[in-house]
């Protein structure tokens, strides 16, 4: 398999967290997404959809991880990150916050990346909303990828 250097692993968290904030400031929310990197370095998005028109957020995951999953078996993608809306805890003082959750995975590699949030604007005749973005936090994470 080929090898994942760090600048690609940024690459890729930065794919993630630009396209949800893009989501975010233009409808207020995101169902969870991926991108992937080709063994030719290449950073591809991803998305599934089973005809639901609301899933929910864990059985989108739970797809792209299993998509992924047999991707990286064939050696289709050699790192991914699956971007996710939450809702976190902040580290510094507990309270509950919006989030980007990017969970970066390579062989030998498994982070998750919280970017904490919060929106301001849109409205009734103005949807388009600012996206304010915190300070991100990570931490290791399990390789279900990889």
């Amino acid at each position: 398999m080929t090898a994942v250097n760090q600048e690609q692993l940024d690459a890729l968290y930065a794919a993630g967290l630009d396209m949800a904030e893009a989501l975010l400031a233009r409808n207020g929310e995101f169902f969870p997404f991926a991108h992937y990197i080709s063994p030719q370095g290449e950073i591809t998005a991803l998305a599934v959809h089973d005809g639901d028109e609301h899933p929910e957020s864990a059985a989108v995951i739970a797809s792209l991880q299993e998509k992924l999953k047999g991707m990286a078996g064939r050696g289709e993608a050699i790192a991914s990150a699956i971007s996710a809306n939450v809702a976190v805890r902040k580290p510094d003082d507990g309270g509950r916050t919006d989030a980007v959750l990017v969970q970066l995975r390579a062989e030998g590699y498994a982070r998750d990346a919280v970017m904490p949030f919060a929106l301001s604007g849109g409205g009734l005749f103005r949807k388009a909303q600012t996206v304010e973005m915190g300070q991100p936090f990570a931490q290791e994470a399990e390789n279900e990828i990889f």
